[in-house]
């Protein structure tokens, strides 16, 4: 086996990955053995590991770069994350479990998700019914339940708008720790090949 042949193993390993990032990649490790003379797919498992390996590392990096972007795609730097764990070489049984625990980790946010949305849905029409029928003491001239009623209204209200802001920092922040976990996972299954 040659050099050639460990960039086409790496090139394969790196196909999930944006053309013009993947040919970034390669083209700085070709660089980069060049220039640390490095002549026979031996010697650059010796100083990068396998391609597969390689590719996961390099998965994490643009995963990281993605996190530090201006646009901060958290989303996209997850589901990049999840390429470089699965294209790590485990075993099959651990590939079933982490799977299966990303899985359950998705069906009970969205369940979380689905009733705080529930929750936020029932008070905040609670809040506009009550804020709508305050008026009606108005006319017969009522000011302490219409202060009651309106000022009811205004807490429901308000307290729907703080929770759906809660909901969707804790969002974020949710998907930015899943991520970084997977990143220290490639990170630590890397180094120790």
């Amino acid at each position: 086996m040659n050099i050639e042949n460990y960039f086409k193993e790496l090139s394969v390993s790196l196909k999930q990955m944006p053309k013009d990032e993947q040919e970034e990649a390669i083209n700085f490790y070709q660089e980069y053995a060049q220039e640390a003379n490095l002549t026979s797919y031996e010697q650059l498992i010796e100083c990068f590991g396998t391609p597969k390996n390689l590719s996961s590392k390099i998965y994490a990096e643009c995963a990281i770069k993605q996190m530090h972007n201006k646009d901060k795609n958290i989303g996209k730097a997850l589901g990049i994350s999840l390429i470089g764990l699965f294209s790590l070489p485990f075993t099959f049984p651990l590939i079933i479990a982490s799977t299966a625990i990303i899985f359950a980790l998705l069906v009970s946010g969205t369940a979380i998700l689905f009733s705080a949305g529930v929750t936020l849905l029932g008070l905040g029409k609670a809040g506009i019914i009550l804020f709508i029928k305050s008026f009606s003491y108005l006319f017969p001239f009522i000011p302490s339940v219409f202060l009651q009623s309106f000022g009811g209204s205004l807490i429901l209200l308000g307290i729907t708008i703080g929770l759906l802001i809660l909901i969707v920092i804790f969002e974020k922040f949710i998907f930015k720790l899943v991520t970084i976990i997977i990143l220290k996972m490639i990170k630590g299954r890397t180094d120790h090949e």
